[in-house]
């Protein structure tokens, strides 16, 4: 038997919940990783849509069988892992929902202060759109262009935004649905995270559960979509955007992931993403 193969790539929001967990559970030796470069398009190529039709990271493939989803993968390598952990609660789902959107949080923007602030970020959004027309225009693209269609209208909204090109009526829609997620993770930190943590440090109590995978990738890109670079400058970030105080049970869920090594590999030098 071949041994299981995760799909990642290293500055996925979702796939660092998946390498979190692969650290973890103690499954460098027994789970093989493969990049797969999202900012290049590679999760748009014919050869990755084989594999994923849904062409997102991470997923997972052992035996023939895919797991094409953050918590699927998850949970398949907790249930090989020999190092048992708390399963995951509601609130893993609670994170994972639309309305916390992280991918869209980072180029998200609920004003022109935002616009300007987040300006040097077009060039990425611009490549990712570049990929998606071209592979997008492979008859191989045929049998997923509702894929290619859906992300080709995101990403030309966002970059029409951010170059000035966009009507009043799309720019004011881009605001306030940017509007409505910065409300949603605010409240999330704030009042919805604090509240499912009881002995903490973790959610899952003295160490990391499957809660705790999905909940650290999460927070951490929250934190980058809040100004923040390295993981020193998170707390204070958040602070600045949300314009109070952040409870002390996330600042001690902060310092008890930021120290444990899986982190540390995830998360070099400490750059968040």
């Amino acid at each position: 038997m071949s041994k299981p193969v995760l799909y990642t790539f290293h500055l996925s929001i979702w796939s660092a919940a998946a390498d979190l967990a692969r650290i973890e559970l103690g499954l460098i030796d027994k789970v093989d990783a493969k990049g797969v470069n999202v900012l290049e398009g590679e999760n748009l190529s014919p050869e990755f849509l084989k594999i994923n039709p849904g062409a997102t990271v991470p997923v997972l493939v052992s035996d023939g069988v895919l797991y094409d989803d953050t918590t699927a993968t998850i949970d398949y390598m907790i249930a090989i892992s020999a190092v048992k952990i708390a399963r995951r609660t509601p609130l893993t789902a609670a994170v994972h929902d639309d309305s916390l959107d992280p991918n869209f949080m980072l180029r998200s923007a609920r004003n022109e202060d935002d616009v300007a602030r987040k300006a040097g970020g077009k060039g990425a959004i611009a490549t990712r759109l570049a990929r998606i027309k071209e592979y997008g225009a492979l008859p191989s693209a045929v049998p997923f262009q509702e894929h290619f269609d859906r992300r080709d209208a995101t990403f030309s909204t966002m970059l029409d935004v951010f170059n000035g090109t966009a009507s009043e009526s799309v720019k004011q829609a881009f605001f306030a649905t940017s509007q409505a997620n910065y409300d949603a993770a605010k409240t999330f930190v704030l009042d919805t995270l604090p509240a499912a943590i009881k002995e903490g440090p973790f959610v899952a109590g003295a160490g990391p559960g499957e809660d705790d995978l999905h909940v650290a990738a999460w927070l951490f890109r929250a934190a980058r979509s809040a100004g923040a670079v390295k993981e020193r400058e998170g707390i204070e970030a958040f602070e600045r955007w949300f314009g109070t105080a952040v409870p002390e049970k996330i600042k001690v869920l902060w310092s008890a992931w930021v120290v444990r090594d899986s982190w540390k590999t995830v998360y070099p030098d400490g750059t968040l993403h």
